[in-house]
C-alpha cells in the first residue's frame, strides 16, 4: 500500500526540484499529482485504483504528444530518442528494419510522422511569440514536495520553466484539433467560448496551471504566470500562447484544495468511497425540456 505522506515515497531523488529525470523514474512515483486529481474529481475510488493500480498505458494521443514534446523543447533528447525513417507506413519493410536496427529507440517514425513534425516545428518558429517563450528555459522540470495544509507528497513535471529575469514564468505545451482563440462581441469585454477554451475546462488545464503554479512557488521557482502554448495538429499548424486570469486560478486552487483535503481523510482512514449508496432520480437535460 502506497503512504501518501512518506518522503520514501520518493525514492533515491528525495524531495526538491530534478531537471532532466528520466519519464520511468519520474511515472513510478505514486505521489498525488494534477493527473491523479483528476481521478479524484470523479471519486475517491477511482482515485485509489489509480494509486493502486498498473502505470497508465500510452495511448496514441499521448505518443504524439511525447514526440513533439522533444522536438519543440528538447532538441537532443529529440535525436537520442527519436528514429527518423523513409518507411511509407509501420508495415513496410523499411520500417522494420528500422525496428531491428534500433532496438533501444523510443520512437521509430514513418515518412509521414517525420514530415509533420518538421511542419509544426517550423510554423511555431515561424510564430514570433510563441517562439520567444521558449526561447530561455529549462525544459522537463521535476518538483517532488509536499502539500503544507494536508502533508500529502506531491509531483508535478513542468514542460519548461522560463529564465526571464523580468517576467518569469511556467508553461505547458499542448497539441490540439482547434486552438482558435475565443472572438469578443464588438464594443464589449464578452465573448463566447472558443473550441479550445471549452477542451481546456473539460481536460481541467486550469486545474493543473494552479497546481504548477502553487507548488513551483512553495519551492521557490519564480513564476508570475502559467502559459499554454496550444499548437493544431492538422495544417497550417497554427500555435496560439494563452494564460488564466486570477479569478479562474483562484476557484481552481480552491478546488484543488478540497481533493486535496478529500485524499488526505480518505488516505488516514482507509475508506475510499465511490459515488453513492442510494437510488438516485434521474431527470431530462435542460436541453431535452419543451417550453409550452
Amino acid at each position: 500500500m502506497v503512504d501518501l505522506f512518506s518522503d520514501d515515497i520518493f525514492g533515491e531523488y528525495g524531495a526538491g526540484i530534478h531537471f532532466h529525470m528520466p519519464d520511468k523514474d519520474y511515472h513510478a512515483v505514486k505521489a498525488v499529482s494534477n493527473s491523479s486529481l483528476k481521478f479524484a474529481k470523479r471519486s475517491m475510488r477511482h482515485f485509489n485504483e489509480w494509486l493502486n493500480g498498473a502505470p497508465i498505458a500510452q495511448t496514441a494521443p499521448m505518443r504524439w504528444g511525447t514526440i513533439m514534446h522533444l522536438a519543440i523543447l528538447q532538441h537532443d533528447e529529440f535525436k537520442k530518442q527519436v528514429v527518423l525513417t523513409s518507411a511509407k507506413d509501420k508495415r513496410s519493410k523499411a520500417y522494420k528494419e528500422a525496428l531491428e536496427e534500433n532496438p533501444d529507440a523510443q520512437y521509430i517514425l514513418t515518412a509521414p510522422e517525420v514530415e509533420l513534425v518538421t511542419a509544426m516545428v517550423t510554423e511555431l518558429q515561424n510564430t514570433p511569440e510563441c517562439i520567444r517563450l521558449i526561447k530561455d528555459g529549462s525544459p522537463e522540470v521535476t518538483i517532488f514536495t509536499t502539500d503544507p495544509e494536508t502533508g500529502l507528497k506531491i509531483k508535478l513535471r513542468i514542460d519548461w520553466v522560463s529564465t526571464d529575469p523580468e517576467k518569469p514564468y511556467i508553461l505547458d505545451y499542448k497539441t490540439t484539433t482547434d486552438a482558435k482563440p475565443a472572438e469578443f462581441f464588438e464594443g464589449t469585454m464578452k465573448a463566447n467560448p472558443s473550441e479550445f477554451e471549452k477542451k481546456s475546462y473539460n481536460l481541467g488545464y486550469c486545474n493543473q496551471a494552479a497546481f504548477y503554479l502553487k507548488y513551483a512557488r512553495q519551492e521557490r521557482i519564480k513564476a508570475e504566470f502559467f502559459s499554454i502554448l496550444a499548437q493544431e495538429k492538422d495544417n497550417p499548424y497554427l500555435a496560439v500562447s494563452y494564460a488564466y486570469g486570477c479569478e479562474t486560478l483562484d476557484a481552481a486552487d480552491e478546488e484543488n484544495s478540497k481533493l486535496l483535503l478529500q485524499i488526505a481523510k480518505c488516505a488516514k482512514d482507509g475508506i475510499w468511497p465511490g459515488y453513492t449508496n442510494k437510488t438516485e432520480i434521474m431527470c431530462r437535460p435542460y436541453w431535452g425540456m419543451t417550453s409550452e
